[in-house]
């Protein structure tokens, strides 16, 4: 009798999306057993894509991170949120646009290359939408500024809610607690491009590009609600309709999701057709 590969899940996906921290590793150690996960995938025939919410670095930032743990990754194969914003902002038309950009260079680069105007320094009254990364960058000064710029008319845009990323220490603040700062001075509500939200997937489609396969992504943060699975598409067929351009509210009850199989029609998941969702550990 010939020896048969057994099938695995990750067969059925042209592209699997992986975490970064939680997932993959916990700076600065590999998860044990993701490097060589993440070779048999590739074995197997699959695309990698590494999706991240931490905002403080750029693509080849991530991708040297990869590489020091054992992981061959290009950067073309990282998605961040600074490149999930780049895309909603450009898709919602606000190219010349003044910005205000709070965050790392990294990833002040990254978004401004939607073809914003750098506000830093302008007058606040100028400034057309404040962007937050979420990182220690954030200082009395910045708040100010987006304070002013807010009250005065500007759009919120952040990386990601995300309250905490784990470190060999324990967790760490990660972009939400900056986040919500500006939200409270600022008397506004942002919009988030991060995980579990939707932009981050549409623009790892983008990035990554989708033959007649799907993509699958794995990883999940306690924290984010099961009830938002409807609300972000993480894999998709490339024949499924294109995302909606509303993106939906983040619910507030949080608990842990793993689900292992379909939808079943009638279900809220059901309308996103094509799509599955692979809960493992945390993630950012």
């Amino acid at each position: 009798m010939r020896n048969r590969v057994r099938a695995a899940p990750a067969d059925r996906f042209e592209v699997v999306l992986l975490d970064l921290d939680g997932t993959v590793y916990v700076w600065p150690d590999a998860v044990p057993g993701s490097p060589e996960a993440v070779a048999t995938l590739r074995a197997r025939g699959c695309r990698i894509g590494f999706l991240t919410n931490d905002p403080r670095q750029d693509r080849a930032g991530y991708a040297q991170r990869l590489e020091k743990i054992g992981i061959p990754a290009a950067p073309e194969e990282v998605v961040t949120t600074g490149v999930a914003l780049a895309v909603l902002l450009r898709r919602e038309g606000f190219a010349g646009a003044r910005a205000l950009v709070l965050g790392t260079p990294a990833f002040r680069a990254e978004v401004l290359a939607a073809g914003l105007a750098d506000g830093d320094g302008a007058d606040p009254r100028s400034i057309d939408l404040v962007v937050v990364g979420g990182s220690a960058d954030l200082g009395s000064r910045e708040l100010t500024t987006a304070t002013r710029a807010l009250r005065a008319g500007a759009r919120l845009f952040g990386s990601n809610r995300d309250p905490v990323f784990p470190t060999p220490s324990g967790p760490a603040p990660a972009a939400g607690p900056y986040l919500a700062s500006v939200e409270v001075a600022g008397g506004v509500v942002a919009t988030t491009a991060g995980k579990p939200e939707l932009p981050i997937f549409e623009a790892a489609r983008q990035q990554l590009g989708s033959g007649p396969g799907a993509m699958v992504a794995t990883g999940w943060t306690p924290t984010w609600p099961a009830a938002s699975r409807p609300a972000w598409p993480a894999c998709w067929s490339s024949r499924a309709a294109p995302p909606s351009r509303t993106w939906p509210s983040r619910p507030s009850s949080p608990t842990w999701s793993a689900p292992t199989s379909q939808p079943s029609p009638g279900s809220p998941d059901a309308g996103a057709q094509g799509t599955s969702v692979v809960a493992s550990g945390s993630s950012s």
